[in-house]
């Protein structure tokens, strides 16, 4: 299971109510993904986990530039008009989604873009609470855990190529492909 329908339904009405959830990205996150993209030259690229598809917009100048022209496809179950399941692509990038994933769902979301990513996987994430709060009244940060416990986790279904954690242990970064 992906997502429990309870938890489906929290997220879409923080999205509806909240712009910023699910918003804008930093700039270090886009470079990475930009970098990623270009690095393997990418024909098809899968936001997975895109909240409200800024960063396809945010790569936009970049993706209009590139001489392979590649197909872009936002997914996220939480949001109806990302919501189709979507199709393997040879970069996946999965950007501050893991810390709000169920944690009895973790597993079986790293195998679901273990499935989609064909070449490689760009993960980021947050080990800190967030500042936004659920319905129910918990923090949308489901998952708490420093980034040796994401990299151990990650490893577990990915060969891991790069992955940093900032100074002061708030968030990772990670390459990685799929494994057979």
């Amino acid at each position: 299971m992906l997502i429990t329908p309870e938890y489906r339904a929290l997220n879409e009405r923080l999205h509806n109510d909240n712009p910023f959830y699910g918003g804008k990205p930093d700039n270090r996150r886009i470079r990475a993904a930009i970098s990623l993209i270009d690095g393997i030259k990418a024909k098809t690229i899968l936001d997975y986990g895109c909240g409200k598809g800024t960063v396809h917009e945010m790569c936009e100048e970049f993706l209009s530039a590139a001489y392979w022209q590649p197909k872009w496809t936002d997914y996220d179950p939480c949001v109806p008009q990302f919501s189709s399941r979507p199709e393997p692509a040879e970069a996946v990038l999965c950007m501050d989604v893991l810390e709000h994933i169920e944690p009895e769902c973790l597993d079986d979301v790293f195998k679901d873009i273990r499935h989609l990513a064909r070449v490689q996987v760009l993960f980021t994430g947050c080990c800190i609470p967030a500042k936004k709060t659920l319905s129910d009244g918990r923090n949308a940060h489901l998952i708490q855990q420093p980034s040796g416990w994401w990299l151990k986790r990650i490893t577990d279904h990915f060969a891991v190529l790069q992955f940093v954690s900032s100074d002061d242990g708030a968030f990772f970064q990670m390459i990685g492909r799929s494994m057979p």
